[in-house]
Parts: structure tokens; C-alpha cells; sequence
């Protein structure tokens, strides 16, 4: 980002969660680039936040407990949660393997293009 607002690049991909949170937001309000300096020009659809996983061979009742554990943080231990989150997410909310699909095909046909270039 501070490439970009020293004119090293013409554009940028960087996160926004909202028009309130992101990393232009952040970097503003820490008077590291100034206010205004940066404009959206495309957002994506939808990318799910990377999850907090467990492997698939825990038992079951131990998942399940992981699982209530990070769903109840926000009201049984606000401070960790807001600690967990920077403050800037509002709650957690379960995922599954079908919401990263996107995620991971982009990942694979990175991973494709990379063994193709010689010496990657």
C-alpha cells in the first residue's frame, strides 16, 4: 500500500472488509498514508477469511468443543476475542469446505502454473 500512495505502482490488491475496516483504513488512521490517497477501482466477490481449522481425525466431541469454544469467545471472553480479531470482525460464523472452493482452485492453479515455469 505504501508502494502504491509512493507512486512505485499504479495499483495494488489489499483486503477491505467494509468501508470502516480494512488495511487503507488502518493505515490511515495510523497517519501512514494520507486520507483520500487511494481509491477502490474493482472488488471481488465474497473470499471467506481464513478459518480456524482442526484436523479431520480429532475425535469428534473434541471438535465439537473447539467449535463452541470459538463460537461463545466473543461473549465469554470479549477481551481474547476482540485480541483474536483486532477489533475489526463482529462475530464468528461456521464455515465448510464447500465455501472455499473458489479459494482453493485459485490456489491449485497457482500451484499448476508455478511447476510449469522452468526451475519452479
Amino acid at each position: 500500500m505504501l508502494a502504491l500512495v509512493r507512486g512505485q505502482f499504479e495499483a495494488v490488491a489489499t483486503f477491505q472488509v467494509n468501508e470502516n475496516s480494512g488495511v487503507v483504513q488502518r493505515l490511515t488512521n495510523k497517519a501512514m498514508i494520507p486520507q483520500g490517497s487511494t481509491r477502490v477501482i474493482w472488488t471481488s466477490p465474497l473470499i471467506p477469511a481464513s478459518p480456524f481449522s482442526t484436523r479431520a481425525n480429532l475425535p469428534e466431541g473434541l471438535k465439537r468443543d473447539f467449535v463452541a469454544a470459538m463460537m461463545a469467545m466473543k461473549t465469554a471472553a470479549p477481551e481474547v476475542f476482540k485480541t483474536f480479531t483486532d477489533g475489526q470482525v463482529s462475530t464468528y460464523a461456521p464455515a465448510k469446505h464447500e465455501d472455499y472452493l473458489d479459494v482453493i482452485a485459485v490456489t491449485e492453479e497457482l500451484d499448476a502454473r508455478r511447476k510449469q515455469k522452468p526451475g519452479g
